[in-house]
């Protein structure tokens, strides 16, 4: 039996929840606001968005100078040209994973509390956790 990294399951998690994600109405948000939505369709479980947020605020204390929400929605804008009510989550929760993958192969990665992580997931969950203190 293989176990998967906490990593992997939140990346399987998050992927699992944003193709299952049905829009309720259109709305063109502005790309600022659709970055946090994206992040926050990609963990769209509470109990999964609430575990991406605790390692989100280990990040951002140990990377003060990220610890704001317009620095990270700079920082993932490849997650602002989609429309996530009309059913692009599941090609943005694709291209999350190849961006993970990206920043492995060209070691842009950090250290969190133990965890090496992509900076783009970590950028993420930073902003989960930003989001969960509005």
């Amino acid at each position: 039996m293989k176990h998967l990294t906490r990593r992997q399951a939140l990346v399987y998690l998050g992927g699992i929840a944003a193709a299952g994600f049905t829009p309720a109405a259109t709305v063109q948000a502005a790309p600022s606001q659709t970055v946090v939505t994206a992040a926050m369709k990609l963990f769209a479980r509470p109990e999964t968005r609430a575990s991406a947020a605790l390692i989100g605020q280990t990040y951002l204390r140990s990377h003060p100078c990220e610890n704001n929400t317009e620095t990270l929605i700079r920082a993932l804008d490849f997650m602002a040209g989609y429309d996530l009510e009309q059913g692009d989550t599941a090609v943005l929760a694709r291209l999350y994973a190849q961006r993970i993958s990206q920043d492995f192969e060209s070691a842009d990665v950090v250290n969190v509390d133990g965890w090496i992580l992509s900076k783009t997931e970590a950028r993420v969950f930073g902003l989960l956790a930003l989001q969960q203190t509005v």
